[in-house]
């Protein structure tokens, strides 16, 4: 750490974090963390005198007859490229997530949805997005939704069965009120950020102030640390405080904004990569300092549960929520499109499992959706759904774990994906239609002239890339897949998030997402309804979902 410029803030308990002030350094180097920093309150002196929140330790309970269970270690990224890892052949180096795939399965057919909210929102409920609202388009910042709190999350259900659970880095599934929060949503700990949309070094969303542990803002105790190195230091940190006394197993979701806009690196890493692949743009040598940033951490994450014995014994589920983002330095190789769009490069997204037995370095072309892994994980760990009946009748997902772990290939019924469109402009609709090996994206263009439709055919077996339309060839296959489309489709209105990149007029920003969610908690009903209409519920809503239902053919988002 010499010749750093380095300023020093003390904690309460006077652990010393140590940081510099040039964010050109790079941030690995840049900050010297005592190892129970996170774990206990960070409640910086400028900022909040002498007040505490609750530490990791402390939220960890002992929880008896679980020490069997495997941990399960969810690390999720926004906007990688299917080509951006070197093992697919990236022109920059990721010696960790390559580790991952020469030890377990890469995923080649694994579809979320077309941005990173309505992924994480099926990841976490095995429930389709498109019943939650969350389908369309993410949550941004000035979104005044968020994913049902009536919902039964994937945290709750491993939570039940006595897991010690864990959220580091962004949650994006809205921010309204307190019962949004991931503290409320089944997870003990929380380190990061409530909104996907945050500055890298500021850590500010909106230019207000996104950085919290377990609801207590951070204010600007982290200024100039780069975001990856950040959250896998926390994630570090969460695992090194786990009661070596408590055989609990843990369930740890690692949530790395990067490498989604906006693209920024510090310095030292880019020209990192420039020595590396110095033909590369500049913008495409930011975004591959950023993915080699979160690689390290992968690394240390690892290196972590294996120094403590835990990785023998833990499930790593490595994905990307949304396609490529390609206006940003991505690269989906031979897939077209990118995020928003229905092509293979909005919906087929990177992904990864590994551990417990499962075969080592292979490739699995079992189609498997986000929907799948809440279920997929229960078997894996041996732990039971936890969700309410009525919840968990309204899953949509399967376990796919017997596929995986004997390396064969299962049917999978139809998928569903919807999307704003690549043009981001509100009229322009895409629907990719999957069905194992053919799939059907459906353009939907909406003018003042009227609604045009177009759809086309393709074969991924042999056309990945989506290079031949073949519904002219094969009109039959076409209709059939369409036929499923159009009854599903008439179930679903277009309610929900849809693509907004800048905020309505008037919308003012908070100056701290976490004393916002604090505030508004105190001023919302204290009502549990949740659906979209927020005042009407019960028979109420049922009659008038029929009433739509029988003038339109389309259906209202309904919460039971």
């Amino acid at each position: 750490m010499k010749g750093l410029n380095m300023k020093t803030i003390k904690t309460v308990d006077s652990n010393t974090i140590c940081f510099p002030a040039d964010r050109n350094e790079t941030s690995k180097n840049r900050f010297l963390i005592n190892p129970s920093f996170l774990a206990t309150v960070i409640s910086v002196v400028f900022l909040s005198g002498c007040s505490t929140s609750s530490t990791a330790k402390d939220l960890v309970q002992s929880r008896e007859g679980v020490e069997s269970k495997p941990n399960v270690l969810l690390i999720t990224v926004d906007g990688l490229g299917n080509a951006d890892i070197s093992a697919r052949g990236a022109p920059f180096k990721t010696p960790n997530i390559d580790k991952l795939v020469s030890s377990g399965v890469i995923l080649n057919r694994f579809y979320g949805a077309s941005q990173s909210s309505g992924t994480l929102a099926a990841l976490m409920t095995a429930r389709d997005p498109h019943e939650l609202g969350v389908s369309y388009a993410e949550f941004y910042p000035w979104s005044p939704g968020a994913l049902a709190p009536s919902e039964f999350l994937l945290s709750e259900s491993l939570k039940s069965a006595g897991y010690q659970t864990a959220l580091v880095g962004k949650w994006h599934l809205g921010s309204q009120a307190q019962r949004h929060h991931p503290n409320s949503r089944g997870f003990d700990y929380f380190f990061g950020h409530l909104n996907g949309q945050v500055d890298y070094f500021k850590h500010t969303s909106a230019r207000g102030i996104d950085l919290q542990e377990n609801g207590r803002s951070l204010g600007n105790a982290y200024d100039n640390v780069f975001g990856p190195d950040l959250i896998s230091a926390a994630s570090e940190n969460w695992l090194n405080q786990l009661s070596s006394k408590n055989s609990a197993p843990f369930f740890l979701q690692v949530s790395f904004k990067a490498p989604r806009a906006p693209l920024q690196a510090p310095e030292k890493r880019v020209k990192k990569v420039q020595a590396e692949s110095p033909k590369l743009s500049r913008e495409r040598m930011i975004y591959a300092a950023m993915v080699k940033a979160v690689d390290e951490g992968v690394g240390q994450i690892i290196s972590t549960l294996d120094s403590q014995k835990k990785l023998e014994n833990t499930l790593i589920v490595f994905l990307s929520t949304s396609g490529a983002d390609l206006n940003n330095g991505a690269s989906n190789g031979v897939l077209k499109g990118g995020k928003l769009s229905g092509y293979e490069g909005g919906v087929r997204n990177l992904a990864i499992i590994s551990g417990l037995g499962l075969p080592r370095g292979v490739s699995s072309e079992q189609v498997i959706s986000a929907v799948d892994l809440y279920p997929t994980i229960n078997e894996a760990t041996g732990t039971r759904n936890g969700a309410p009946e009525m919840k968990a009748k309204l899953q949509d997902g399967v376990s796919l774990w017997a596929s995986l772990s004997q390396g064969n290939v299962t049917p999978h019924s139809e998928i569903y994906i919807a999307a704003d469109g690549e043009k981001g402009i509100g009229n322009d609709f895409n629907f990719s239609i999957i069905k194992d090996d053919y799939k059907v994206v459906r353009h939907v263009t909406r003018s003042y002239q009227g609604i045009e439709i177009k759809n086309e055919l393709f074969y991924l077996a042999s056309d990945p890339g989506e290079t031949r339309d073949l519904s002219q060839e094969q009109p039959k296959v076409l209709e059939s897949l369409l036929s499923g489309f159009v009854d599903w489709r008439k179930k679903h209105m277009w309610t929900g998030n849809h693509y907004e990149p800048v905020p309505i007029p008037g919308w003012v920003a908070p100056t701290d997402w976490a004393l916002r969610m604090q505030q508004r908690e105190k001023t919302v009903s204290g009502e549990f309804g949740d659906n979209v209409f927020g005042f009407i519920g019960g028979n109420s809503l049922t009659s008038l979902d029929r009433m739509i239902y029988k003038k339109t053919e389309m259906g209202t988002i309904i919460y039971e």
